[in-house]
């Protein structure tokens, strides 16, 4: 998933079976179980070492692009 952010930024991540998208009546929130660099061009560039995915807030979501990984990601 690319997440563009109304901040202005945007973060890219993997969401699979460790992730969760929460929703009505709650807060509506999404962690995704790994976050990904992106090169200049906001294309997908290599899995951050060390983190255990992030959690962001749909209320600070402009747009996110649902795509098709290349292949299994990585471990």
């Amino acid at each position: 998933m690319l997440i563009h952010l109304k901040s202005g930024g945007t973060v890219g991540g993997f969401y699979s079976g460790n992730s969760f998208a929460s929703s009505y009546p709650g807060n509506k929130d999404l962690y995704l179980q790994e976050l990904w660099a992106l090169d200049e061009e906001g294309a997908f560039k290599e899995k951050v070492k060390e983190t255990n995915g992030f959690w962001v807030s749909v209320d600070e979501i402009e747009l996110i692009e649902f795509l098709k990984p290349d292949s299994e990601p990585l471990e």
